[in-house]
């Protein structure tokens, strides 16, 4: 196994992973099998938040030191870590803006929200496999 090749593209996979669950959601939050959306949409809230903090001391302290995993990392994966954060953090924005009524709309917020999060957690978890990667050289034999 290979570990040096953290910047193999899985983004099609990402996406379509987060679409799936996104729209899971959706429909299960369409036909009211999801009731207590106010509180995991601060959750969620308070997840992109954190990790935005996380990544932009990652951006400083990758900043000051160059070509180390953490920088590689970053130019790796960092783009689309940021996208998942920033949508998480709008789409949250947006539903604790309005009423939360069971609604189309309200449904296809919702939809889209569950898609950033969850892009938001796929790109975590591979930005932590690609940190372990680099910083375990036994893994490249």
């Amino acid at each position: 196994m290979n570990c040096r090749d953290c910047c193999r593209s899985t983004i099609c996979l990402e996406v379509v992973i987060s679409v799936v669950l996104g729209a899971a959601v959706g429909v299960l939050y369409a036909f009211g099998f999801i009731t207590a959306l106010t509180t995991a949409v601060w959750i969620l809230f308070g997840l992109a938040v954190l990790n935005l903090i996380l990544l932009v001391a990652g951006l400083y302290t990758a900043s000051i030191f160059r070509r180390t995993p953490l920088a590689r990392c970053l130019c790796c994966k960092g783009g689309i870590f940021l996208a998942g954060i920033i949508g998480t953090i709008v789409m949250a924005l947006v539903l604790l803006s309005i009423t939360i009524i069971i609604s189309d709309t309200v449904a296809a917020l919702v939809a889209l929200l569950v898609f950033f999060a969850a892009l938001m957690g796929i790109e975590s978890i591979l930005f932590i496999k690609c940190l372990i990667c680099e910083l375990c050289p036994w893994h490249n034999e």
